[in-house]
């Protein structure tokens, strides 16, 4: 039987990556003006990129050979003015956006982990209130306390069902299957008689 390779090696424990939620202060550009580029700015519906081409390997080179050829030989090869000067202003206009868009996206990325901090700070607030109505509830034995907050009870009540069914089903997911268990394989009739075992005869 050939050797497990795995076997007498001990299986490392996957480490958990840490997820660290300090906020830090966002010390970036927040004045961006983005006037000069609105006559180049569009929007595309869902799915609308798919298709467009978009710059290939080699593209540098090319753009350097039009700009030596097209002036000399373009009009020879049947390249107008007017269609490389349309590659040109594309080639202008893209580089202004690039050079604009790193500081959009990360402003952009600043405010939606900025809403994301805030609203998880709401929601731990409404859970202090919900702790605060129930505790007084229990403490003055009186939950009639509890009949103005119906909606804010059930809104956390809810928020902690799904987190322990999610725990639950997260728990079931980590589980690893149960190997099925092997079947026996029937002895052959060559195998008996190899072992000095013949069956009676009748029987």
């Amino acid at each position: 039987m050939a050797a497990n390779p795995t076997a007498g090696k001990k299986r490392g424990k996957k480490m958990e990556t840490q997820v660290v939620r300090a906020p830090a202060p966002y010390e970036g550009t927040v004045k961006i003006d983005g006037t000069p580029l609105v006559s180049l700015l569009v929007e595309l519906g869902k799915g609308a990129r798919k298709g467009l081409r978009t710059a290939q390997p080699g593209l540098d080179e090319v753009l350097a050979e039009l700009a030596a050829a097209v002036p000399t030989a373009g009009a020879a090869a049947g390249v107008s003015q007017t269609l490389y000067q349309g590659v040109v202003t594309d080639s202008t206009n893209l580089t202004a956006l690039q050079q604009a868009a790193p500081a959009v996206v990360k402003l952009g990325e600043v405010m939606v982990d900025s809403q994301a901090v805030i609203e998880d700070a709401r929601e731990h607030k409404i859970m202090k209130i919900a702790d605060a109505i129930k505790s007084t509830a229990k403490h003055d034995k009186n939950p009639s306390v509890k009949t103005p907050f119906k909606k804010t009870l059930a809104y956390v009540a809810a928020i902690a069902d799904k987190a322990v069914k999610t725990k639950a089903a997260n728990k079931v997911a980590a589980t690893p299957a149960a190997s099925p268990a092997a079947t026996p394989a029937a002895a052959s009739p060559a195998a008996t008689s190899a072992g000095g075992i013949t069956p009676a005869a009748g029987h």
